[in-house]
């Protein structure tokens, strides 16, 4: 028995608004932890984590990437919301990173915004990753790395 048109036409629709509701939903992988961090391990993460689709940015595009990625954070709500809000106000004129993963975890013995973010080093895609560890408030820069 074949599916009729307007069936399959609805499969269709049906399919493209998954494909569309995953594509709404990308920006940095964003995690609450409960493993607890030091300087090492924080730099450990950044030397293990490859930013795959940020490395096809170009550099003129990299300040609408990171806009992106806040926006999705601030989508997500709740501490999601919360670290985007701490990434703006701490870093104003910021504009070369996109965050790729962010993350609140405990850091040396308080909880911290860790943030991993892939930058550019000069023309064309981004070619860099570097760390930023943030007091829970935003105040205070913990760790820096690239």
């Amino acid at each position: 028995m074949r599916p009729s048109r307007q069936t399959s036409s609805i499969l269709v629709i049906i399919a493209l608004a998954a494909t569309l509701a995953g594509c709404a939903s990308a920006g940095p992988e964003y995690r609450q932890e409960s493993t607890a961090y030091t300087a090492e391990s924080a730099q450990q993460l950044l030397d293990t984590g490859a930013p795959t689709p940020l490395t096809e940015i170009p550099e003129a595009q990299t300040s609408e990437a990171r806009e992106r990625a806040l926006t999705a954070l601030r989508a997500r709500g709740g501490d999601a919301a919360k670290a985007a809000d701490v990434l703006t106000e701490t870093f104003v004129s910021e504009k070369g990173g996109v965050p790729y993963l962010v993350m609140w975890a405990p850091f040396e013995g308080e909880t911290a915004l860790i943030v991993l973010e892939a930058v550019n080093h000069g023309d064309g895609p981004s070619t860099g990753r570097r760390l930023w560890v943030l007091a829970q408030d935003g105040d205070v820069l913990l760790s820096a790395q690239k």
